[in-house]
């Protein structure tokens, strides 16, 4: 990801606590932010072995969505984007991010686009009409945006209904179209630990 996201105005207005850990932790932080930067091999072995740890899996045997419902966010979302990325999990996990910015009046859609297009570039896809239908969403923008790196996708839908249970059903949609059983939700203002999806998906997959 940009360096930007690990830049000081990034964390204001963060939880002190995840400040100093991530501080801290500034090197691995900005390894893990730059898929693309010379350490990424080295970084992306680490954050394999974790994850099998954590999870019981191997990375490629992983497969999962995580959806994360955007409303007027651009104060806290940079830094909760940069907590996503620093999460350990491997690109060669299948996981499937959507990001929804539901009824926003501010710069979050562009904040996500910039973050995704740290990963590769985002592109532009239209819905077909039988799946405009069956969301039963009149505000579901037809086209959305989206990326790929490694196993990874990233997408972003826009929508003008406010309404965080929505946002979630459209990312269920994603997920059941993907062939996941597991789908996972991640607050827009909230700073994940680096393991916290890893537990999340370890544990749905157990049960």
């Amino acid at each position: 990801m940009g360096l930007e996201y690990a830049s000081v105005r990034t964390f204001f207005g963060v939880p002190k606590g995840f400040q100093d850990a991530a501080l801290a932790d500034s090197g691995r932080l900005i390894a893990e932010m730059n898929p693309h930067g010379p350490n990424c091999a080295k970084v992306e072995n680490g954050t394999r072995n974790r994850w099998k740890e954590k999870t019981g899996l191997e990375p490629q045997d992983s497969r999962f969505t995580v959806i994360v419902p955007i409303h007027n966010e651009e104060r806290f979302l940079p830094a909760a984007l940069g907590a996503i990325a620093r999460s350990d999990i491997p690109s060669s996990a299948h996981v499937n991010f959507v990001f929804v910015t539901n009824n926003c009046t501010d710069s979050s859609s562009q904040i996500v686009d910039q973050f995704m297009n740290t990963f590769g570039k985002v592109g532009k896809n239209t819905f077909l009409p039988g799946d405009i239908n069956e969301l039963k969403d009149s505000g579901l923008d037809a086209e959305y945006s989206s990326t790929t790196y490694g196993n990874m996708t990233f997408t972003r839908l826009n929508t003008s209904t406010a309404s965080k249970a929505n946002a979630l059903n459209l990312g269920n949609y994603l997920a059941v179209q993907k062939g996941d059983k597991i789908a996972v939700s991640v607050d827009a203002n909230n700073f994940v630990e680096p393991d916290a999806v890893a537990s999340l998906f370890g544990t749905a997959y157990e049960s």
